[in-house]
């Protein structure tokens, strides 16, 4: 993305949960231009815990099958601190295990549902369901899956990351 198109970029290797955290705090004390745009991808290992519904991050300092979670950075607390950044624009892509948990509908949805395809139903309420979304802030997401361990190789978010920032390795479960 510096290269090719001029972006400011840091690439973290391996991050600690405690250098996460660290990143994301300065991200939350920092200054944006009113149309500020920030683009944050993780790549690595994810868990989810049936029982209370939540979905993890797990950074390198993880511990493998860590029962309270303690090393693990969980993604109801990654919503709310990217949530926080007083930056307008922010696109967050997940590639890990369980990554679509990051988001509620899918973290608490026990049978599976369908969704329509862009295109399909009812255009005028999706029109005004995209205009509520520009109309302020926005806040987008993508994850290599849903609310399973996906298979290894090279997921969606981790073929784009190529483009991206080549330099930033995407990691297998």
């Amino acid at each position: 993305m510096h290269d090719i198109y001029g972006f400011d970029t840091l690439v973290i290797r391996n991050p600690t949960k405690k250098q996460i955290l660290a990143k994301l705090e300065n991200l939350l004390e920092g200054k944006y231009a009113s149309d500020g745009q920030l683009l944050l991808f993780f790549s690595g290992h994810g868990d989810f815990r049936e029982n209370t519904k939540e979905g993890y991050f797990i950074p390198a300092d993880g511990v493998a099958n860590d029962r309270y979670q303690e090393s693990y950075l969980s993604y109801p607390t990654l919503k709310r601190r990217v949530n926080g950044i007083p930056c307008a624009h922010i696109f967050l892509a997940i590639d890990a295990c369980y990554a679509g948990t990051f988001d509620d509908e899918v973290a608490f949805r026990t049978p599976p549902s369908e969704w329509n395809r862009p295109g399909e139903g009812d255009q005028s309420q999706r029109d005004k369901f995209i205009a509520e979304q520009l109309k302020d802030n926005s806040r987008l997401f993508a994850s290599s899956g849903g609310k399973s361990a996906r298979p290894t190789g090279l997921s969606l978010p981790a073929a784009s990351a190529r483009h991206w920032a080549p330099e930033a390795a995407p990691m297998a479960c």
